[in-house]
């Protein structure tokens, strides 16, 4: 491939390129991927196209927001299947326009000597 200015190189290309990278370093930033895409790939991008592809990388990683806060309820049950005279609140609320779930807060209180008292 030739160098040069590549500002159609897909985000979803530069992100699987660098996948290893952006899962073995949780603090790979942005300016880094550019570079690594210049010395790599030979080619240059525009900053916004790299910031999308280490976006696109990390959710390929992790999963979206929307798909972690989805299990949030379930972490919740978790927590008090699992450690008696515990609290977890998950406090959501639909928002009005769109019929979707917002979360506002999660809290949780751990019995840590329940916790302490299993593991003797």
């Amino acid at each position: 491939m030739e160098g040069g200015n590549h500002p159609q190189a897909p985000a979803r290309f530069i992100a699987r390129h660098f996948l290893d990278k952006l899962r073995d370093d949780p603090t790979y930033k942005p300016c880094q991927l550019r570079k690594d895409i210049n010395r790599e790939l030979n080619i240059t991008v525009p900053y916004k196209r790299v910031g999308q592809a280490s976006e696109i990388g990390r959710q390929i990683i992790h999963g979206s927001d929307e798909e972690s806060y989805q299990l949030l309820p379930r972490y919740c049950q978790q927590i008090l299947e699992h450690n008696p005279n515990s609290t977890a609140i998950v406090d959501r609320q639909r928002e009005r326009n769109f019929g979707v779930f917002s979360y506002r807060t999660v809290y949780q209180h751990v019995d840590l000597a329940s916790v302490v008292l299993s593991l003797v």
